[in-house]
Order: structure tokens, then C-alpha cells, then sequence
């Protein structure tokens, strides 16, 4: 795990992680979809300037981080639906986003969030996984392939599922720009890919 000395973020921005001369956050759009996104945030990730839940959450005014505690769940609502692929989830469906739910999405490494998600399947919680189509765009933490995305990416594939298209390509789009400069500030090439 890349850790990195909050003494040297004062020269990135805050939301993005990327150097402040080359951010682009104040540009974003403001979206309000009618589903609420909760980011259940593993400590590990607050101060991680690769986190792409805090740019989800400036560019979808309903979406949140909460900080994961296993043994006090953060309150949710009764609508909640946990998305993550665990074995024998179903696949998430336009069908199920009919209505307006609260979409909770683990927000740490793929190790950490899969204890998360065992946490809350094992209290009950709704679990849908995404389609097998969907691909990351990201390219700066590598999960073990294209098929694992990223957290903000995840809510995104969930918003285009719902409909929701503009907010969806806007979010898919900015963590798609910030993996890049974040790989071009570290002198690498970016594998992030197109459409």
C-alpha cells in the first residue's frame, strides 16, 4: 500500500489527489440523483490521495462517506443495497434501481472491502453485484483485473443502470482524468484505456 505523509498533500488537492496546479474540481458539475450513495470508508483510505469516493461525493450532492467500524455498523437506511461482488450475488438490473434506494458501496482495498461486504451480507443486507461488462477506467490501483473498478467507478455503473446517464459518464469520465494525471505525476504511463 502506497502510504503517503499528510505533511506532503498540502501541494495536492484535497478531493482528487492530484498536484493543485493540474485539478480540475472547481470545473465538475453538481448532480443529484435520486439515489443515495453511501461509501462505507475503511480508515485506511482517509488519507490516501487515490481515494475516488471524495470525488463522488463533490460531483453527486447525495452521495457520503462514513467511516467503516465492524463492530458499530453505520446507520443505514431499509432500502439499502450493497453492491460488491460476493459469490452468489445476483447481478444488479435496471429493475432493481426502479425505485429510490440507498447504494452502499465498500470503499477500500479489495481485501478490506470484502470483509466489509461479509460484515454487512452476514447482518442481512441486500447484496447485487455488477455485470460482467463493466471495466475500469481508472488505472492507478490495479484490483487484479479490468473488471474490478473503482468505488466512485462502481456508483457510476450503478447511475447508468438507473438512468441516470449524465451524472454516470461525468463521474466515469473525472476518475478517468484523474488516474491519468495521477500516473503522469508519478512518471508512468496510464493503462486507464477508453471507451
Amino acid at each position: 500500500m502506497r502510504r503517503v505523509d499528510p505533511t506532503n498533500l498540502s501541494h495536492r488537492c484535497s478531493i482528487c489527489g492530484v498536484f493543485l496546479a493540474d485539478c480540475s474540481c472547481a470545473e465538475l458539475p453538481r448532480f443529484a440523483p435520486r439515489h443515495e450513495i453511501v461509501f462505507l470508508q475503511h480508515t485506511a483510505e482517509l488519507l490516501k490521495p487515490t481515494n475516488t469516493a471524495r470525488l463522488a461525493c463533490r460531483i453527486l450532492s447525495n452521495a457520503r462517506c462514513l467511516t467503516w467500524n465492524r463492530v458499530e455498523t453505520p446507520p443505514l437506511g431499509p432500502n439499502s443495497l450493497l453492491i460488491y461482488p460476493l459469490a452468489g450475488a445476483p447481478i444488479l438490473e435496471a429493475g432493481d434501481l426502479q425505485q429510490p434506494r440507498q447504494i452502499v458501496l465498500p470503499d477500500a482495498t479489495w481485501t478490506q472491502a470484502a470483509r466489509i461486504a461479509n460484515v454487512l451480507r452476514s447482518r442481512g443486507m441486500p447484496v447485487a453485484t455488477l455485470p460482467d461488462e463493466v471495466r475500469s477506467r481508472w488505472g492507478v490501483r490495479e484490483g487484479g483485473g479490468a473488471t474490478r473498478v473503482s468505488s466512485a467507478e462502481a456508483a457510476g455503473f450503478v447511475l447508468a443502470l438507473a438512468g441516470e446517464t449524465q451524472a454516470a459518464r461525468c463521474l466515469v469520465d473525472a476518475v478517468a482524468d484523474i488516474g491519468r494525471k495521477i500516473m503522469a505525476m508519478r512518471g508512468l504511463p496510464w493503462t486507464g484505456g477508453q471507451d
